[in-house]
């Protein structure tokens, strides 16, 4: 962790194979993958003061691995997991749990951003890799104009979306989709104008 340009070594206990920390909410809590053992276990740490954590394990029961995604100020918390496919979940801050996969996919969904509405983005795989918008029980598919392989990883409380997508060359560039005035339409064409973060590698 880092603040102020002070870092800190933050490890999960026995994490024999690695640590890793892929999000923070206003609260500081953060959203956790690490592995004791051969799987990757999902955490969500909350702070207690004086450097120290309450470890909550959310990892999905019965799986060969569970990875964190993003998690938004209210502690509700987003990932995948595997079995040996792929699903998305939702750990909510109340503990409750659900489990998810997109409609057009049958076991590749990741969730990997969720705002403090509940809104989650994420990808998955049908006949190519596509983001994707759930917002009350309705997905919207989000595919970078052209390209095949798009990632939304993501949403803030704006609606604003960010991601990444491959280019025919295989090279990765960032975008930021910005929801225009519709509320509970996600659609990118005539709804969403997308600027380009990363230049085309030459």
């Amino acid at each position: 962790m880092s603040r102020g340009g002070t870092y800190t070594q933050a490890d999960g206990a026995g994490a024999a194979f690695g640590t890793s920390i892929w999000g923070i909410n206003a609260s500081g809590q953060l959203a956790l993958t690490y592995a004791p053992s051969s799987n990757q276990l999902a955490h969500r740490w909350t702070p207690l003061g004086g450097g120290s954590y309450a470890v909550a394990d959310l990892s999905i029961p019965g799986s060969l691995g569970t990875y964190a995604g993003g998690m938004n100020n209210n502690g509700d918390m987003v990932g995948y997991f595997q079995t040996p496919g792929y699903g998305a979940f939702l750990w909510r801050a109340d503990g409750s749990l659900v489990t998810f996969n997109h409609p057009a996919d049958g076991q590749t969904t990741q969730a990997l951003g969720i705002n403090d509405s509940g809104v989650i983005v994420g990808a998955y795989f049908a006949s190519h890799i596509t983001g994707f918008v759930l917002q009350n029980g309705v997905y919207t598919d989000i595919n970078y104009p052209g390209q095949n392989y798009t990632y939304a990883t993501g949403i803030n409380n704006d609606g604003t979306i960010v991601g990444w997508y491959l280019d025919g060359r295989n090279q990765a560039h960032g975008f930021i989709a910005t929801e225009l005035p519709e509320p509970a339409t996600f659609g990118l064409t005539g709804m969403l104008s997308l600027v380009l973060l990363w230049r085309r590698r030459r």
